[in-house]
This record gives structure tokens, sequence and C-alpha cells, in this order.
């Protein structure tokens, strides 16, 4: 099979995607904020051509501007996605004065359309609860200081780094799909007395979550930092529910109380699935005293055997405010053990081609925010591409080979091809109602 090919039915499936998945994504672009005097590009065309750089995953805005002063790739753009190709200097003076709260809610409200249309239901929680992972991760660390709101680490040496790092809460399916519903700079104040940090953040993130989703059921997934009194409360007001990692060592006086409990209060189940040669024991206990809460305890170990024979043993652990039973338990483990996702979306952002830790504006704050909010908003139609039955059989018939290669075959169709006619086949086949189905 030819790249051409393939790069063709790679570009198929990103089309098929904006059109069926956010047909009004143009729309809405145009309908954020722009105070500027002179506009040369429109809103839309501005922010997609940020979106486009992530998506096509290049590795800066000058990589970009060397495409686009191509003749035969900047005529394409503008047949595959319907607008002009902008410098993406015109893009960063625009993200310079564009609030940061805009693609945000747009991020917020695209994902919102794709729950109203039952997208996403087949991944929920006992059939009811968006699961969310909660968790902070490094976008950009320096020796320079470029902006006030960065926050700082002295090594023992003496050497400042300065950091800008980023809460995210983003929405986990089983299949994979990490979509950020909302994101939290942790970032220090003009005067401050102690440096902002993940725990303050998540304060100032769960009252953006409650706004942009009022009536979403969620439950939330969290490493064991979070699995403290001021953030079960924080819970409780909004009515989400939550999950949070436990290991030796973290609130000892759960752990006694473990200890002390007879065996009577302890259930148990066995399961073993012979196709996957895995042996899985859970363990857990409800109704247990937290600070005057009811917390819920789950153990879940797992033994899987090699075809060498060799037998990998893990161990998974959970606090929880779900109540837990023999129906509900297995399920409840693998949503737990789901959160690994959002760590998997971080290395897709910063080893994967999508330049998360590249510094796409010196200029200012607000500019840097709304480049990640454009990596952001790439990543989720990159996700939903990859996804797509289509794209899954085409990976399939490729041995050995990878996302990453097929994705560069997108590159070559539109750098050197007349695509025309796949445009007028596209048009064609779009007009009647498409579904997208994921794998």
């Amino acid at each position: 099979m030819s790249s051409i090919f393939k790069g063709k039915h790679v570009l198929w499936e990103v089309k098929k995607v904006l059109q069926c998945h956010f047909p009004d994504l143009y729309t809405r672009l145009n309908a954020v904020t722009d105070t500027r005097g002179r506009k040369c590009y429109s809103p839309a065309e501005l922010v997609m051509g940020g979106i486009v750089l992530f998506l096509l995953k290049k590795k800066s805005r000058n990589e970009m501007d060397d495409h686009f002063r191509e003749r035969e790739f900047s005529e394409n753009s503008c047949k595959i996605f319907k607008l002009r190709c902008p410098s993406m200097c015109a893009v960063e003076d625009f993200y310079r004065i564009l609030p940061t709260e805009e693609l945000e809610k747009l991020k917020a409200t695209l994902i919102s359309i794709l729950i109203e249309k039952r997208t996403l239901h087949s991944h929920r929680l006992f059939g009811k609860y968006f699961t969310v992972a909660v968790d902070a991760t490094g976008v950009y660390s320096s020796q320079n200081q470029y902006w006030e709101e960065c926050t700082h680490q002295t090594s023992k040496n003496g050497v400042v780094t300065w950091m800008n790092n980023v809460l995210e809460a983003k929405l986990i399916c089983s299949n994979g799909l990490s979509l950020s519903l909302c994101g939290e700079w942790i970032v220090n104040d003009q005067e401050y007395d102690k440096q902002d940090c993940d725990l303050k953040s998540f304060k100032r993130l769960a009252v953006r979550l409650k706004k942009n989703f009022p009536r979403l059921p969620i439950c939330l997934l969290f490493d064991g930092l979070y699995r403290n009194r001021p953030v079960m409360e924080i819970c409780r007001e909004n009515g989400w529910q939550w999950i949070a990692v436990f290991k030796e060592g973290n609130l000892p006086s759960i752990h006694q109380e473990l200890k002390l409990l007879p065996g009577s209060a302890f259930r148990t189940l066995k399961r073993s699935i012979p196709r996957k040669r895995t042996e899985k024991e859970y363990c857990w206990c409800n109704d247990m005293d937290y600070e005057k809460r009811h917390v819920h305890w789950v153990k879940c170990l797992e033994e899987v055997s090699g075809k060498n024979g060799v037998v990998e043993k893990h161990h998974f652990e959970y606090l929880t405010n779900i109540p837990l039973d023999e129906k509900t338990v297995e399920e409840f483990v693998e949503a737990a053990r789901s959160r690994w996702y959002i760590e998997d979306s971080f290395n897709d952002q910063k080893n994967r081609g999508f330049e998360m830790h590249h510094l796409f504006s010196r200029s200012r704050f607000t500019a840097f925010c709304n480049w990640y909010q454009s990596l952001q908003l790439a990543h989720m139609i990159y996700q939903f591409v990859v996804r797509t039955r289509e794209f899954g059989q085409l990976l399939q018939q490729q041995s050995k080979q990878t996302i990453q290669h097929l994705w560069k075959n997108l590159l070559t169709v539109i750098c050197s091809q007349d695509l025309d006619a796949f445009v007028h086949l596209f048009d064609q086949w779009i007009q009647k109602p498409r579904q997208v189905r994921l794998c």
C-alpha cells in the first residue's frame, strides 16, 4: 500500500471527524472575542491555523510558516479546511489579545455537544458517571523567567528553575480517549507568601469545572496527593463521586482501622480470565470512618501468566465515596485503573509529536496559554481520528507500522498531491448523514 494512498486515507478520517463531530467548529471560532482594529484574517482562520500546526505535528511556528510558503501546501490546506492560511506571526498577535478563557470555553462547549449527542455515553461508570481524571503536568521549564506568573524551584547548587505547570481535568473513556475539560495554571500572584501548588489550583479548577458542566454526573479519579479532607469536602459540595489511589503510609488512621477490623467486615470476589491468562482477587470494605465521613476501601490483586511461564503480580488499592458490592467492584476497579490514560495523554503531547515542551510564545503569558489550548483542541481531534474503526483497520493492515508513521503520510499528501478530486468526492459523500464509529 503506497504512502500516498495511506495519507489520503488518514486525511479522509480527519475531514470525517471534523464534519461529523465538530460541524459548527468554524462558526464557534468566529464567535470568540475579537478586539482587533485591522482584520486581515477571521478569528476562525487564525485559531484554526494554530490548531493545524499541532494537528500536523509541527515542531515550531517557523516550520509551519515554511510549509505555508509552499504554494501546493497552502492551496491544499485551503481546500481541506476551507480557510485561508495565516502566518504564525498573525496567529501569535491574535493570541496575545485573545482572553484565555475563550478557547477554554470553546473546548468545554464542543465536549458538551458530544455528550448531548451521546457519543461518549457507552463509556460511563455504572452507566451513569463520566470519569474525569485530575493530574498536573509540567508544560515548560527554563532557567529564564519569561513571565511573572511562573513558579520556581531552587536546586542544592542554587540554580533557579522557572516552571509553567498546569492542573488538568480530563474526561476519560474506556477506549483510551482523554479529553481536556478544563485546565488551571499553577501560577504565583504578584504578591504571595507561599507558591501556588496542585491542591490550591484544584480549588480553582473545581469552581470552573462545576461552572462549565453544572449537571454532568462526574466521578473524579485522583492520585494519592488529593486524598485529603478539603478535596473530599469539595467533591461533596459539588455532588461528585471520587476515587483516589491508596498506598502504604497514606492516611495512617485508615490503615489502622483495616488492621483492627474482623475478617467478617471484608468481602471478597475471585475472577479468572483464561484467554488473558489472568487471575484477579478483589477485597473490599464499606463504611469506614475518616474524619466523620464514610469512605470505602477496595484492593485488587492481579496475576498475569506470560507465555514463558513468568507470572507478573500487580496490586491496586483505592479509597472512594462509592459503596461497593459483588456486582460493581469489577467495573469500579477497571474505571479506577483507567486514570493512567491522562498520563498517557501527557506523554502523547510531550513525546509523540505535539511538542508540548516547546515555547511557542515568549511575548506574553496570555499567548502561551492560548497556544496550549490550541494543542488541546488539536489533540482532541487527533484522538477521535486514530480511534475510528477505519483508521484501526488501516493500522492492522500494515504490519509493524505505527500511528506516528501513518500520520507522516498525511503531511506527504498535503505537500505533494493535487487534492481537487479528493475534496470533491468527500463533499459528495458527506451530503448524506454519516456516523463516525469508534473502536
